[in-house]
C-alpha cells in the first residue's frame, strides 16, 4: 500500500513540517511507495514519485476552502494514476508520528451531533474557534449523516481509490474538507475507533501537553516554532531515504 503526503507551499509554510512527516512516516508506518502531490520539497529526491499539481490561488479570501478545494482536485489525479496503489494512505504534510503506528486505524472524535451542536457553543473540544467555513463544512456532512460520527482527526486514513471517487461524486463534492466524514460514515463497513483527543498543536501549551502523544499535526504558525523543530529533529535526526 502506497502513501501519499499532499504537499501546498505558501508563505506561511514551513518544509520542516512535511521533511518530519516523512521522516516518522518512514520510521513508524509500514508502507510501499512515497507520493508526494503538489508542490515539489526541495530536498525531495527521485526515490519518490513526485505529481506536480496545485491549483493556482486566485486571491479571493474563502478562510480554508481554496486549500480544500485544491485537495479535490489532487484526490481526482490520485484515482486516475495507475502507479498508485488502489488502497493507498492519505496524509497531509504536517502528520507526524511519535510512535509505531501497527495499523491505520478509523478514528472518530466524537459524533456529528456533538460537533454540530458545539458551533452554538464552544470549540474547546477543537482547540478553539472554528470559522465560518469550518460551520458550513459540519452542518453539510451532519445534515447527510445525522448519526453519524467526526473523523476528521488529524491523522492519515486509508481510501480506496474506487471507494473514494464513488463518494466524491454520490453527494456532488466540491470540495474534501470533510471527506474523512462522508467517506467512513458512507461504507457502514468500517469500523471506527474512537480517540478522545485529536493531537493538533494550535499553541505552545498544546506543544508541551502533546510531546508524548503517539502522533501530532501542527499548524502553519506552530509549525515554525523553534522549540517545536528542535525536538523533532532530535526524534529524527538521521534523514529519510527520500532526501537528497
Amino acid at each position: 500500500m502506497d502513501l501519499v503526503i499532499l504537499y501546498k507551499k505558501s508563505p506561511s509554510t514551513c518544509e520542516d513540517e512535511i521533511r518530519f512527516t516523512i521522516r516518522s512516516m518512514e520510521k513508524y508506518v509500514k508502507f510501499d511507495n512515497l507520493i508526494v502531490i503538489g508542490d515539489r520539497p526541495s530536498f525531495l529526491n527521485a526515490k519518490a514519485i513526485y505529481i506536480n499539481l496545485t491549483l493556482e490561488n486566485d486571491g479571493i479570501k474563502r478562510d480554508c476552502l481554496f486549500k480544500h478545494i485544491d485537495m479535490l482536485a489532487k484526490a481526482k489525479a490520485i484515482i486516475a494514476d495507475e502507479r498508485i496503489s488502489n488502497d493507498f494512505i492519505w496524509s497531509n504534510d504536517d502528520f507526524i508520528m511519535l510512535q509505531p503506528q501497527e495499523r491505520i486505524p478509523y478514528y472518530y472524535n466524537r459524533t456529528l451531533e456533538e460537533w454540530h451542536d458545539a458551533k452554538n457553543n464552544n470549540w474547546e473540544m477543537s482547540g478553539g474557534f472554528k470559522s465560518n467555513t469550518w460551520i458550513k463544512y459540519i452542518n453539510e456532512v451532519y445534515e447527510v449523516f445525522p448519526e453519524g460520527k467526526w473523523y476528521e482527526v488529524h491523522y492519515p486514513i486509508v481510501f480506496n481509490k474506487k471507494k473514494l471517487d464513488n463518494v466524491i461524486k454520490k453527494y456532488k463534492l466540491k470540495h474534501l474538507g470533510t471527506i474523512r466524514s462522508f467517506y467512513c460514515n458512507n461504507y457502514k463497513t468500517i469500523k471506527g475507533e474512537q480517540i478522545e483527543r485529536d493531537y493538533k498543536i494550535y499553541s505552545v501549551d498544546d506543544y508541551k501537553r502533546y510531546k508524548n502523544a503517539p502522533f501530532i499535526s501542527t499548524t502553519n504558525e506552530m509549525g515554525r516554532f523553534e522549540p517545536l523543530i528542535q525536538f523533532l529533529a532530535a526524534k529524527f535526526p538521521q534523514k529519510s531515504s527520500y532526501e537528497k
